[in-house]
Parts: structure tokens; C-alpha cells; sequence
């Protein structure tokens, strides 16, 4: 049975870290995680092992503004691609790092893809699971928002097994 599964911690707590290292311990996994790397969050391609600079400076002349960040407009559509992609070939696990006030307040970011990928998932059968990362504050908003009330929140003791 496919679940949707969420992690929740606090920003920069090592969510994704964590999944990194989850991720060499499975396979069949595609999607994004988006690292922190010298002080710029990058799209990593978890299928290729492909980099895509997200945050980007001031001189971006095609980027979307949030808050005190700037995210290259080309790694969000590449981020987006991913997920509808993921609709027509259902990996074991896709993974979407992360979801925030850019998909759920403003339909931007990985959105319309997002919500497109939750209502396929909601229709298929098997054992294709789709794991979504958000901040801690906003982990109810997202609930409400997409109506994942059968989601599994998960807690870091997933990762470590």
C-alpha cells in the first residue's frame, strides 16, 4: 500500500542530512532534497546526483523572492519537472525537501507540480511512497493544506535504521 509520509523537525535541525544518509541504505528513491551548502541552498537530484544552484543572488534577473531569499525560477521548474515525471514512472520513494510558504500561500515553488503529484499518489496502488519534508511551525499548515490527515509524521529514528 503506497503511505505519504512526512518529516518535521525545526529549520535547519538536519533534516536533510538525515535523509541523505537514509538514502544510501535504500534503493528506488528519485526527487529532490535541497542542502544547504555553503550558505546557498542547491536542488540535488537524487536520481542523477545533479546539482542546480536554487538560491541565488541579488543579479538574478529570473528568480522568485521569498522573504530575504531569491530561488532561481530554472531549478524550480527543473524541481517541478521531477515531480510530474514521477507520475508517469512511480519510483519507490520519491522524496520532495522541502515544502513551505512558496507552495502553500503563494501556489509557487514546486507548485501546481506538488499538489498535481499528491493526487496522483492518492490513486495508485503499491509500494510507492512519497516522503514530503517541511519546517516544524508549518507541519500542521501542510496537513490542512494538502489534506494529508492519513500522512505518517515520521521522527528522526526513521532515518537511522
Amino acid at each position: 500500500m503506497a503511505n505519504i509520509y512526512i518529516f518535521s523537525e525545526a529549520k535547519q535541525s538536519g533534516k536533510t542530512a538525515a535523509i541523505v544518509n537514509w538514502l544510501t541504505k535504500i534503493q528506488g528513491a528519485a526527487g529532490f532534497l535541497t542542502p544547504d551548502i555553503l550558505g546557498r541552498k542547491k536542488l540535488y537530484d537524487i536520481a542523477t546526483g545533479d546539482y542546480l544552484d536554487l538560491e541565488v543572488d541579488e543579479s538574478c534577473t529570473d528568480c522568485t523572492r521569498m522573504g530575504e531569499c531569491q530561488y532561481d525560477n530554472k531549478a524550480l521548474e527543473y524541481g517541478r519537472q521531477l515531480l510530474l515525471n514521477a507520475v508517469d514512472n512511480w519510483p519507490r520513494w520519491l522524496v520532495i525537501d522541502d515544502i513551505g510558504p512558496l507552495e502553500m500561500d503563494r501556489n509557487e515553488g514546486w507548485e501546481p507540480a506538488l499538489g498535481q503529484v499528491i493526487k496522483a499518489h492518492h490513486e495508485i496502488d503499491g509500494d510507492n511512497d512519497l516522503l514530503m519534508v517541511v519546517n516544524e511551525p508549518l507541519l500542521n499548515e501542510m496537513i490542512q493544506h494538502y489534506r494529508l490527515h492519513a500522512a505518517i509524521v515520521l521522527d528522526r529514528k526513521f532515518f537511522v535504521r
